[in-house]
């Protein structure tokens, strides 16, 4: 092998890495889109048995179907569970602005703002209704996703964090919290909330593929290949597990290469 094949080889798996870590918000998309149906009450007795696979092959997260869950504890009044239906942004952002502390209405401001592309303005809308609706855990998680996926990973670590620390645990929180970190670059504070993911979601495929890519990021080859393979066992994709599995074999060769080259 040439010095040029060896350097070839390295720019790859650095592409590799690179596009690992720029992928984490792409998964965050997909979370943002659809956390207005998390309960509001979190439960950890609401999670499903049988979890969505991953969305990306970087450090992704759960789908929509996964996020879907149980209402039971929520502290919506029966007059505001269905949202008016308004035509126009405008109109929404009246009707939000005289009655701050409905949630419906912001969900529904929200989504109207994320549909004509106006996500900072939705951020904002999310902030000003989870300060006003303290108890609406879902809006505090829809605003993390959503700082998350605008690049503000910092802030999104914030509140979710801030989520996270109440009494009632979710493996849906503790695995966004996750890509948060791991985003922000702390990939141990990430493979702690993947664990304690795990612990309320026994083998959940999405959340073993999120750690696997986290110990890639800190080439913590061997055990992200374990947590891959148990990934493929419960359910995760084919492609996207043998696509990871292809990046560590990829870093591995990578380190092969060093030390051949250490030896020259």
């Amino acid at each position: 092998m040439t010095d040029t094949d060896i350097e070839t080889g390295r720019g790859r798996t650095r592409a590799a890495i690179a596009a690992a870590r720029g992928l984490v918000l792409v998964a965050a998309t997909g979370l943002a889109a659809c956390s207005a149906s998390l309960p509001s009450g979190l439960s950890a007795g609401a999670v499903p048995e049988k979890a969505a696979t991953p969305v990306t092959t970087a450090v992704a997260d759960i789908t929509t179907s996964s996020i879907a869950g149980s209402t039971s504890g929520s502290t919506q009044t029966r007059s505001s569970q269905t949202a008016p239906r308004m035509s126009t942004v405008r109109e929404l952002a009246k009707a939000s602005a005289e009655n701050p502390k409905d949630p419906t209405l912001a969900r529904a401001y929200v989504r109207a703002l994320k549909g004509a592309g106006k996500r900072a303005e939705a951020l904002a809308v999310l902030e000003s209704a989870s300060e006003a609706n303290p108890a609406e855990t879902s809006l505090g998680v829809e605003q993390g996703l959503l700082a998350l996926e605008l690049g503000q990973s910092g802030k999104a670590l914030n509140v979710l964090r801030k989520v996270a620390s109440g009494p009632v645990q979710d493996w849906r929180v503790l695995s966004a919290l996750g890509i948060a970190a791991s985003t922000e670059g702390d990939q141990r504070e990430a493979q702690r909330h993947f664990a304690k993911a795990l612990e309320l979601s026994q083998n959940n495929p999405a959340v073993l593929n999120n750690l696997a890519m986290s110990l890639i990021l800190e080439r913590k080859l061997d055990q992200a290949e374990s947590m891959l393979r148990r990934a493929a066992k419960a359910g995760a994709g084919r492609q996207r597990v043998a696509q990871n599995l292809g990046l560590i074999k990829a870093l591995r060769s990578e380190a092969g290469d060093d030390q051949q080259t250490s030896r020259l």
